[in-house]
């Protein structure tokens, strides 16, 4: 199988590079550097240069994947994080959604992967809760509502069901290209 991961530098985007390496999968990464190139050939993965916000760029990186996987942020590593400091990973959510929506369209990638974060979904009042628990009334996680909402309306046209997962403090929008 060919991945093809937007966000493959980062946190989770680095160990789903090294997992699909492994499990014998191709892998295909979005790199912006040469440190990013270093960061997925280091992992077992293929680089490729491409800006996250162009729906041509992704789809000329993507072809031949079967499965794309949107992992990409940008959030900074601080002892102190300020709204402000998400304009980016914002961005990267709404709009690099969108572009890689389109990309895995265009290329007839059989499965999508939105990552999102638990926290989002977190209840006012502590309870616990699930996949289809409400994202919490806060600024940082209105960009995560768009990008969970821009994946699941991609599911209306060829594909579906939507599966959502809980997985450590990621979350993840899965959605699977009808035959």
């Amino acid at each position: 199988m060919k991945v093809f991961i937007q966000g493959s530098t980062g946190v989770l985007g680095r160990r789903l590079v090294r997992d699909f390496t492994a499990l014998g999968h191709a892998v295909v990464g979005l790199t912006r550097s040469d440190a990013g190139d270093a960061t997925v050939r280091g992992a077992g993965g293929t680089p490729v240069r491409g800006d996250p916000f162009d729906s041509a760029a992704m789809s000329k990186a993507a072809e031949g994947c079967e499965v794309v996987i949107r992992a990409a942020t940008a959030i900074p590593r601080s002892a102190r994080i300020r709204p402000a400091d998400f304009e980016e990973t914002n961005a990267l959510r709404t709009e690099g959604t969108k572009a890689l929506l389109a990309a895995a369209s265009r290329v007839g990638a059989k499965v999508f992967l939105q990552e999102s974060i638990v926290w989002a979904s977190r209840p006012a009042d502590g309870s616990p809760y699930d996949e289809s628990a409400p994202v919490a009334d806060d600024p940082i996680n209105a960009a995560v509502a768009e990008a969970e909402h821009l994946a699941k309306a991609m599911a209306a046209g060829a594909y579906g069901p939507v599966l959502e997962l809980l997985a450590g403090p990621f979350r993840a929008t899965v959605i699977r290209r009808l035959p």
